[in-house]
């Protein structure tokens, strides 16, 4: 698909500043569509989660989670990409990378960053278990750690399948756009976490069934926001009407 045919994307690759209102926006419209289309969104984003949380839960394999995190992860927001472009979404595209022999080896390098950093906090796990300074300084430690992993990985796989970027391409634009938009993300981030305490709160029902499919939506209209000139507000009103 050619970003032409998103409403409010150019072909030109940029990282732009969004308005810190957005972030609501960006949580609004993954409910909208969510809501619209909540078939298939529900299908896939359980499937995309009981397959992290299988892994996850295997001895000796749970660092192999991130793999397949990022590889559904984009098919995900292919599912998602084609519902804001008008096209009909199709479950079979949350295998969308498999289908790509160039788009696998680009992602290598990605799966293998991550699974690095789950060797990381495995060890920040170890590290916590040893009393209350440890727990203290690995708790500090990992969310210090994983805030640096946003910076600079957060929407690198879109950009990667999407956008034609390569791995260290991808880290660079991730980061640019993490500084310049820190405002709106973090208060996007706190919304997210707000609607996951709410929905926890009324017991895991709420959160697998509200709260994920808004999660991965919304996590792709925050990637075109920001790299593919999106119009969110746009889109939102576009939402109301129907």
């Amino acid at each position: 698909m050619s970003d032409s045919s998103i409403p409010g994307v150019t072909s030109e690759l940029q990282s732009r500043r969004i308005p810190d209102d957005y972030a609501m926006a960006l949580v609004t419209a993954g409910w909208r569509i969510t809501k619209k289309h909540y078939p298939i969104i529900i299908a896939a984003t359980l499937t995309l989660f009981a397959i992290i949380f299988a892994i996850s839960s295997l001895p000796f394999i749970s660092i192999l989670a991130p793999v397949p995190s990022i590889f559904l992860g984009v098919g995900m927001m292919k599912i998602v990409r084609d519902i804001v472009s008008g096209q009909t979404p199709q479950f079979k595209d949350l295998f969308h990378v498999s289908e790509n022999q160039k788009w696998l080896n680009a992602l290598l390098p990605l799966g293998a960053a991550g699974i690095a950093v789950a060797i990381v906090q495995m060890g920040l796990n170890e590290v916590m278990s040893q009393g209350v300074f440890a727990s203290l300084f690995g708790s500090l430690f990992s969310l210090l750690f994983s805030l640096i992993w946003f910076a600079l990985t957060a929407f690198s796989a879109p950009l990667i399948v999407f956008r034609n970027r390569t791995f260290a391409e991808s880290i660079d634009l991730n980061l640019k756009a993490t500084v310049l938009n820190w405002k709106p993300l973090l208060i996007y981030s706190l919304y997210l976490m707000g609607l996951a305490l709410i929905c926890t709160i009324l017991l895991l029902v709420p959160l697998i069934m509200v709260f994920l499919p808004i999660l991965v939506v919304s996590s792709y209209l925050c990637y075109a926001s920001l790299f593919e000139d999106l119009d969110l507000q746009a889109l939102v009103k576009s939402l109301e009407e129907t």
